[in-house]
């Protein structure tokens, strides 16, 4: 994998993109420009040149938007949007209700789909926050032999 460009070499090729956007067939002598300004470097390619511009109107940054040093959160990494205090209160709402439940009541389902779908939250996630909470499908008793 090639290294990225520097920031430079990105605000560089952002400001000649946008100077000389209009013209017929441009991106021919930026591309020379940009190996005569910063010799020794790859060339960039025209769908990176309007990549790095794109960015730029729509985030406000030519940086990396994966790393540390750009404003903002990240994008790195899979979201955990679901796992918030709030659904945390409400599943721990749900297994404190259910926790009493006597054995064969039809009132009371014995299926916990039936309680995640009460919250409209994924499987994965209220299994999750279960585990979070402390909260198990049974509880250990010792049994003294004699």
């Amino acid at each position: 994998m090639a290294p990225q460009f520097s920031k430079e070499e990105r605000n560089f090729l952002m400001f000649e993109y946008v100077k000389r956007k209009g013209g017929m067939d441009f991106l021919p002598g930026l591309i020379q420009d940009f190996q005569a300004q910063f010799p020794g470097t790859r060339p960039p390619a025209p769908k990176t040149i309007r990549a790095i511009c794109k960015k730029q109107v729509e985030k406000g940054t030519v940086l990396n938007c994966n790393s540390a040093n750009s404003p903002g959160d990240t994008n790195s990494g899979r979201r955990r949007t679901t796992r918030t205090d709030q659904n945390k209160q409400a599943v721990k709402a749900v297994m404190d209700w259910d926790a009493p439940k006597p054995t064969g009541d039809p009132n009371f389902s014995p299926v916990s789909t039936c309680r995640i779908n009460a919250l409209n939250i994924d499987k994965s996630t209220w299994w999750r926050l279960k585990g979070d909470l402390k909260y198990h499908p049974y509880k250990l008793k010792l049994h003294c032999l004699t």
